[in-house]
């Protein structure tokens, strides 16, 4: 009996040995039945048996912006390794964003920044102090052999005849379409479509006024003569003669394009990109898009197009890497003949654009700056016609 007693003190010891060098599986504890010391697993932490990111191996990282004077900056932070971060930069009032730099290099020349987070970063967003006059867009445009350079406004022309307010359209693919069929002196609405040189001011033309709807060519004729443009004499047929209220608000501040210049924008100055403009299409808009001067295919990779397919462009792309820097979008709005609407996206297979220039052409016409998808530019309409207007404002 002694004996088995021992051997069974001798078994007890023995399992009591086994226990305590062999701790069972918890899951708590990253054990498992093969022995191994698995990291812990946090499930709140998106973790996983599998380990990588997902285990005990995360890995986070730094990301700090910061901006120069003229702006601020969003974003930034603590990132796991392989998120999307995204930075953003805002500019103050009389600055636009110019690149994020990080270690004195350039790495983005978009404002809204995205990037999968590989190791720890340090941006700052840089701004500079914009020259261009209140209500237009910041990007220079040479018009002449003479290197003068003029700025885009930020919109087209619109009118309200109920208050006699001139303005721009707030955004630039913006148009009316057919609220300009309820073209009238006592209209409470807002129309962009005007017959030439309907600027408001009595100049010596039998329609004058941004309501007239004549469809004679000869009640149109600057300061009363088939011969004049509209800077002529004294400037008053111009619709940048008004007062523009987003615009300034100072009389004269703007003025329309002569044949010549939209001629010169298109067809001859030099750019840094070796492209002056092309068709796309901007938050669903179609319309023409002209690069400034320094435009670079940093900014945004278009491609030269013959229809408004070939880009298509959202809204806030257009803003934050286009508009940014200089970009102009002048939209297809079709024109107008007495009340009638034509040239829409919904009359032609595609919108057709008509924009006036100051510039008349013989007794019935002047010249226009006409595009669609697949022709265009410099063209002439019938004076009694109502296009779009798009003012410039010259650099100094």
């Amino acid at each position: 009996m002694k004996r088995i007693l021992k051997a069974m003190a001798s078994l007890m010891l023995m399992m009591v040995f086994v226990v305590g060098c062999n701790k069972p599986d918890e899951p708590n504890n990253g054990g498992n039945n093969n022995g191994q010391n698995d990291s812990i697993v946090d499930p709140n932490n998106g973790g996983n048996n599998g380990g990588g990111n997902g285990g005990g191996n995360n890995q986070y990282y730094q990301v700090s912006v910061s901006a120069s004077a003229g702006g601020s900056v969003t974003g930034g932070g603590s990132y796991l390794e392989g998120d999307t971060c995204t930075v953003s930069a805002i500019p103050e009032a009389n600055y636009v964003f110019a690149d994020w730099t990080e270690n004195g290099s350039s790495v983005s020349s978009l404002q809204n920044y995205s990037f999968a987070v590989t190791g720890d970063r340090s941006l700052e967003a840089n701004f500079i102090e914009s020259n261009a006059p209140t209500g237009a867009i910041n990007g220079l445009f040479t018009i002449n052999a003479n290197g003068d350079q003029v700025y885009f406004s930020q919109g087209n022309l619109r009118y309200q005849a109920s208050t006699n307010i001139w303005k721009f359209a707030e955004q630039q693919y913006y148009y009316l379409g057919n609220s300009n069929s309820n073209i009238s002196q006592t209209n409470g609405g807002w129309i962009d479509l005007f017959g030439w040189g309907t600027s408001g001011y009595n100049h010596g033309a039998v329609c004058y006024q941004p309501w007239s709807t004549s469809e004679e060519e000869r009640d149109y004729y600057a300061y009363g003569s088939d011969e004049y443009s509209l800077y002529d004499v004294t400037g008053y047929a111009d619709w940048g003669y008004n007062t523009i209220g987003n615009g300034g608000n100072t009389e004269g501040q703007w003025r329309t394009l002569t044949r010549l210049e939209w001629s010169y924008i298109f067809n001859t100055r030099s750019t840094t990109s070796g492209m002056r403009y092309t068709r796309a299409q901007v938050n669903n808009v179609d319309g023409l898009i002209l690069l400034p001067d320094n435009w670079s295919n940093n900014y945004y990779n278009l491609i030269y197009s013959g229809n408004y397919s070939g880009n298509v462009i959202s809204s806030s792309i257009w803003v934050n890497s286009l508009e940014a820097h200089g970009a102009v979008f002048l939209p297809a709005a079709g024109y107008r003949i007495g009340s009638t609407l034509y040239g829409l996206g919904n009359y032609y297979m595609d919108g057709y654009g008509h924009y006036w220039s100051s510039s008349c052409y013989g007794g019935s016409c002047a010249y226009s700056m006409v595009f669609g998808s697949n022709f265009g530019p410099i063209d002439y309409d019938r004076r009694c016609y109502g296009l779009s207007v798009r003012l410039v404002c010259p650099a100094k």
